[in-house]
């Protein structure tokens, strides 16, 4: 088991949080009320200045991000820390040619080798998506996938 220590002088207990620049502040200042405009920029302003200069700033901007879905924390806006958020994810491909999309689409993935089957049988595009286990639009995909590949005339 794990103690602890709380040091009374500097009121340090372990945790980066009793460390913050806004250790002493009203919560209500990290938390502004304002709808927008330049009420809430001065409001977001006034939060960031006591920000600036904290020593624990990472630290709470690590949790903020991972944690905290309002408010101002470790110097970011929500809406600033929800950009970085968007901006640290796998950034998704646009515009994709056929060509692209249709290798996509041959992916193998479990169940779509009877699913293709169950499709070139004439089975519900429905039924075949409860089946195997994937979506309607998936099994639309496939249909499409089946469509593109038939020869020429409709011979199979």
């Amino acid at each position: 088991m794990t103690t602890v220590r709380c040091d009374d002088a500097r009121g340090d207990c372990g945790d980066w949080r009793s460390r913050a620049a806004c250790r002493g502040s009203e919560p209500e200042t990290f938390f502004p009320t304002a709808a927008g405009g330049p009420e809430l920029a001065r409001a977001e302003a006034a939060a960031k200045r006591i920000c600036t200069g904290c020593p624990v700033r990472t630290e709470c901007l690590a949790w903020a991000m991972e944690v905290l879905p309002f408010g101002i924390a470790g110097g970011l806006s929500e809406a600033e820390r929800a950009e970085r958020r968007r901006a640290t994810r796998t950034p998704r491909r646009r515009g994709l040619g056929r060509g692209v999309a249709m290798a996509k689409a041959h992916r193998a993935s479990p169940g779509r080798d009877a699913g293709l089957a169950a499709l070139a049988a004439g089975g519900d595009r429905t039924q075949v998506a409860i089946d195997c286990g994937v979506s309607r639009r998936t099994v639309d995909r496939w249909a499409a996938a089946l469509v593109a590949e038939a020869p020429a005339g409709g011979a199979r």
